[in-house]
């Protein structure tokens, strides 16, 4: 009985130190998804301000056949 106890305490207590490992580990990737969030964010805001101006040059038109 007490060795049935002892082991049961035992993978209790490598569970418990495995779910700590599991949680830094899913809160530093949280973090880097937000940062990757708000880069994706920055880029997608220069993208809107860039698309007029180039749009505006006259690219669009196609090119002169010879």
């Amino acid at each position: 009985m007490d060795d049935k106890l002892l082991d049961l305490q035992t993978r209790i207590s490598f569970q418990e130190a495995e779910i700590e490992s599991l949680n830094t580990i899913v809160s530093e990737q949280r973090q880097e998804i937000e940062a990757l969030q708000r880069q994706m964010t920055e880029v997608l805001d220069l993208l809107r301000e860039l698309r007029p101006g180039l749009s505006s040059d006259g690219d669009d038109q196609p090119p002169p056949h010879y």
